[in-house]
């Protein structure tokens, strides 16, 4: 996969605090040049800002999302972007049901695949009898 090279101004930066309501406890602050999203410190969590604009993710993220994208090691730029939207589906069905999402239930249903450069999960072949689906796989109609 190709390095992307960051191209927000200080002032784009600022918008976009305020446009998604980041918290400014989390010290949103731009990359220093030549930064890599898989050098991020412990501390930090880094994020496309077309995550915000095109995919809906927001900050503050789930716990739930978190703890999955910390036990599989990889970042949220390495998921295709649909692939949100199992883990929180995950998370209000698991809630619906009064049941405590984690992450190892969540890989009793799913499991992590590459998709060309990217990641994904997919459902894992011995879960048919579950009912459980895997919600839509595009935005088409």
């Amino acid at each position: 996969m190709k390095d992307r090279i960051c191209a927000l101004s200080k002032n784009d930066l600022k918008d976009l605090v305020k446009t998604y309501r980041i918290p400014l406890d989390l010290h949103p602050r731009l990359p220093d040049v030549g930064f890599t999203m898989d050098h991020l410190p412990a501390d930090a969590i880094g994020i496309y800002s077309e995550f915000l604009r095109f995919f809906g993710v927001r900050v503050p993220f789930l716990t739930f999302l978190l703890s999955v994208l910390k036990y599989f090691k990889v970042h949220i730029s390495q998921l295709v972007p649909l692939v949100s939207n199992k883990m929180v589906l995950f998370e209000v069905v698991c809630r619906d049901l009064n049941i405590v999402s984690t992450v190892t239930l969540f890989c009793v249903f799913q499991c992590l695949c590459k998709q060309g450069d990217w990641f994904s999960f997919s459902k894992h072949r011995n879960t048919e009898d579950f009912c459980m689906d895997d919600g839509p796989s595009s935005l088409k109609k």
